[in-house]
């Protein structure tokens, strides 16, 4: 048996096990998956804070959104048309969260810092 047919027979092998997973899956909301938000761009990063509560952050195409209930529920907080590609909670004050991202300028990414919860933003 040849190279050429050995690697035929793993593509072949291969597309029918993808054909049969994709056959015997369920749709993502059959298996339990549902839409929690947030309406407004792509989510591209999120951060949950490690202090008490269920404040978790969510870094969109179009800014930051923010969760005070464990994300089910979602209010716009800042940096409104960046494109936010990381979030950190500090680990010591809730209140401060940092924000990193890609269009602050044309071709120039930069640094965010929130010290009261995401009400207002500044550069780091």
């Amino acid at each position: 048996m040849g190279r050429e047919t050995v690697g035929l027979r793993q593509v072949i092998v291969g597309v029918v096990l993808a054909l049969t997973l994709a056959a015997a899956s369920p749709p993502a909301e059959a298996g339990g998956w549902r839409h929690l938000g947030p309406e407004g761009g792509e989510v591209l990063t999120f951060a949950v804070s490690p202090h008490p509560g269920e404040v978790v952050y969510a870094g969109t195409s179009s800014g930051v959104f923010r969760s005070d209930d464990g994300a089910k529920s979602w209010r716009f907080c800042g940096l409104a048309g960046e494109r936010v590609l990381a979030l950190a909670v500090d680990p010591t004050t809730a209140t401060r969260v940092y924000a990193g991202v890609d269009n602050v300028r044309p071709g120039v990414g930069g640094v965010f810092v929130t010290t009261d919860g995401g009400d207002t933003w500044s550069e780091a």
